[in-house]
């Protein structure tokens, strides 16, 4: 079977190669910033990941179309997920919404002061505002660390399907 640079003129084919080589460099660079991007609210890291597996569109062994729908899909559930697991643990330990946001608003605030920022950041937000609103230590403290709880499983969820991106990225390469 003939390949697409085979049948190219020489100054074709060094392009093919070099096109080649940087597609694989940007998809490989998209999964590995997909993995930040999992420990950085502001960063998408599921679709960042995702979009590395589209650059292998590109590349000589391109996925299938039955793949790219079954990861665009695992994408997109996992980015649901991504908000509902923090919701769900917030509410396992009786959080109130405003408990909720003040998580989120914390996570935010956490980002300023790295790396320890991101997991006192929930915890932090979510025990102020539960105490502003409960006036209770103990049931604003179990909202804060339900926050946390989800937090972290959400950030768990999504460094596993990044790490299984970046893993299927590179054997599409190697």
């Amino acid at each position: 079977m003939k390949t697409a640079e085979a049948s190219l003129p020489l100054a074709s084919a060094m392009h093919w190669r070099s096109m080649n080589v940087l597609m694989s460099i940007t998809a490989v660079g998209l999964a590995i910033a997909g993995i930040a991007g999992c420990f950085i609210p502001a960063i998408p890291g599921p679709l960042l990941s995702y979009c590395g597996v589209l650059c292998l569109l590109a590349v000589g062994d391109p996925p299938s179309m039955t793949m790219l729908i079954a990861l665009g899909s695992a994408t997109a559930i996992v980015s649901i997920l991504d908000y509902a697991i923090p919701v769900m643990g917030a509410k396992y330990f009786k959080c109130s919404k405003a408990g909720a946001f003040g998580a989120a608003v914390g996570t935010f605030a956490g980002l300023f002061f790295l790396p320890y920022g991101l997991i006192l950041g929930p915890f932090l937000g979510a025990f102020v505002v539960e105490w502003a609103v409960k006036k209770s230590a103990e049931k604003a403290a179990m909202g804060g660390v339900g926050a946390l709880l989800g937090f972290l499983a959400g950030t768990l969820v999504k460094t596993v399907f990044c790490v299984a991106m970046l893993v299927y990225v590179a054997k599409k390469l190697f």
